[in-house]
């Protein structure tokens, strides 16, 4: 349910916790009571590695996600209405979502005018960006606002649900699913071996005889039924 112009907000309060803890040796109160009842030395290995592993996790990060004020997500979180924005804030989403050709700013400018008095009300009321952008936006005549909005909001922030496409054709596309454990017990080998004895089978899908064409008046195309596999007659 996340926005692109809320990832780097997100990202960041990730990566400023990991380093905080990090910083304070913080790993959890039930861990910190825990700790207590072992050894001092077995404590303090124990408190080692678990640093070791925020330092893993915040290298990890630095390595995946761009934090530098070069990143566009960064650019377009002003527009997560969190806290009011401004004209330039808009201009600079414009740029780097590279609409520029495609918005009139004039224009823009003038309905960022016409929302503004609204803007306020709208950081305050506490719900989701979607939601926030659609109120903000609600009857008004703001076409160049509605498009930049649209535009961002469309902008996939993660590859999951792809992702989650493909576990789940790996799950039904199985020999079983597609009945080919069933219908089909020749290797590619056998069936190539079979098939190219059987001349009358391979005349006969060559050949036009498995369709029925239908004549049409000169200057049109040629269309046919191609019937069920059960009425198919080979000579």
């Amino acid at each position: 349910d996340g926005t692109v112009c809320e990832l780097y907000d997100m990202m960041f309060t990730l990566k400023t916790k990991l380093q905080q803890r990090q910083s304070d040796g913080f790993f959890g109160a039930q861990t910190g009571v825990l700790l207590q009842q072992f050894p001092d030395r077995q404590a303090a290995v124990l408190r080692e590695d678990m640093c070791n592993f925020y330092q893993s996790s915040l290298t990890y990060l630095e390595q995946r996600y761009d934090f530098s004020d070069s990143n566009y997500q960064k650019k377009v979180a002003s527009l997560a209405l969190k806290s009011p924005f401004n004209f330039s804030h808009l201009c600079e989403a414009v740029e780097v979502l590279q609409l520029s050709k495609k918005l009139d700013m004039d224009a823009l400018y003038d309905e960022y005018c016409v929302i503004l008095p609204h803007q306020q009300a709208i950081v305050q009321s506490g719900a989701p960006v979607v939601e926030k952008w659609a109120t903000l936006l609600k009857h008004t005549h703001t076409p160049n606002m509605t498009a930049l909005a649209s535009f961002l909001l469309s902008v996939p922030i993660t590859n999951a649900s792809v992702e989650r496409v493909f576990s789940l054709m790996t799950g039904c596309w199985t020999d079983t699913r597609n009945r080919c454990s069933s219908n089909f017990t020749f290797s590619c080998k056998d069936f190539y071996t079979y098939v190219v004895k059987e001349k009358v089978l391979l005349n006969a899908v060559r050949s036009n005889k498995k369709y029925k064409f239908k004549k049409k008046p000169e200057g049109k195309k040629t269309s046919y039924v191609r019937p069920h596999l059960s009425k198919m007659k080979f000579d």
